[in-house]
């Protein structure tokens, strides 16, 4: 299983845990993240997806208090991309339709935001890894953002999310759906703090690359 909680759900002799099988891809270039220079904007990564628990109910919640959030941001200091990770003509709710749905909210309130299409997944990691803040409800974007070494907010939808947090240690900057509200507050807290935080994403991707070696 690929993390802890799994695992002990399992509780069967002999389960493993192993790291998701993201962490083979060649593309990571980590480094240790500083806040950008004077006159250089902030950059803050969101993935958003649709099919949350009861997505009839909880992605009109997420919306909301993501549009919201990025409203309040001052411009001058902050710069929104939102990043569609699952894009296919076969789903209408896809990736690319939350994030369109989320950057019209975000408008509606006065806000700014940017949708980046990755042209490849060399692209996304690249992307991911270049952003100084990564706000991740899919998994996956939490997962290549931290082993790229941007730190990452996490927002878990289901189990998996905060327990890939827990399991690097970093359960402080995970939040769940009922906890939407205390963005602000994590975002500030975690800009204040940022060097400290660039150290431990930096620390947590040196580990999950050691594990690579291993696996």
């Amino acid at each position: 299983s690929r993390e802890k909680r799994s695992a002990a759900v399992l509780d069967v002799p002999g389960v493993k845990v192993m790291p998701d099988l993201a962490i083979n891809l060649p593309f990571y270039q980590p480094k240790l993240h500083k806040l950008p220079a004077k006159g250089k904007k902030f950059t803050i990564g969101i993935s958003l997806l649709y099919h949350l628990p009861d997505p009839q109910k909880n992605f009109p919640k997420l919306k909301q208090h993501i549009a919201s959030f990025v409203a309040d941001l001052p411009k001058d200091t902050f710069r929104v991309v939102l990043l569609p990770m699952l894009v296919s003509e076969a789903e209408p709710h896809d990736d690319l339709w939350a994030s369109q749905k989320v950057q019209e909210e975000i408008k509606a309130k006065g806000g700014e935001a940017e949708i980046y299409q990755a042209k490849d997944l060399p692209d996304m990691v690249s992307t991911l890894g270049n952003f100084d803040l990564v706000i991740g409800t899919r998994l996956h974007a939490d997962i290549l953002g931290t082993f790229n070494a941007t730190p990452c907010l996490g927002i878990a939808y289901r189990a998996k999310v905060s327990s890939f947090f827990r399991d690097n240690g970093l359960s402080e900057y995970c939040v769940d759906l009922e906890s939407l509200d205390t963005l602000p507050q994590l975002l500030d807290s975690m800009y204040k703090k940022y060097p400290d935080i660039a150290e431990q994403f930096y620390q947590a991707s040196k580990h999950n690359l050691e594990l690579k070696r291993e696996y």
